[in-house]
């Protein structure tokens, strides 16, 4: 087996490492939105169950 044949399966095995890393290595605790809507609705997010930054509960009233 040559050399480039066993670096390039290293390559995407090392990219894909890094990907996965990148998006769920680096944080504790659960992963980023899931897309339901519920902070949408009422400001607070269904995972963490704490209010999400840059989105108001009282978008809608006028002060």
């Amino acid at each position: 087996m040559l050399w480039y044949e066993v670096l390039a399966p290293a390559l995407i095995l090392a990219g894909a490492a890094f990907f996965g890393w990148m998006l769920y290595g680096r944080k504790s605790g659960p992963t980023g939105c899931i897309g339901c809507g519920k902070c949408v609705a009422d400001g607070v997010c269904i995972l963490t169950g704490k209010q999400v930054p840059g989105i108001f509960r009282d978008r809608g009233k006028k002060q």
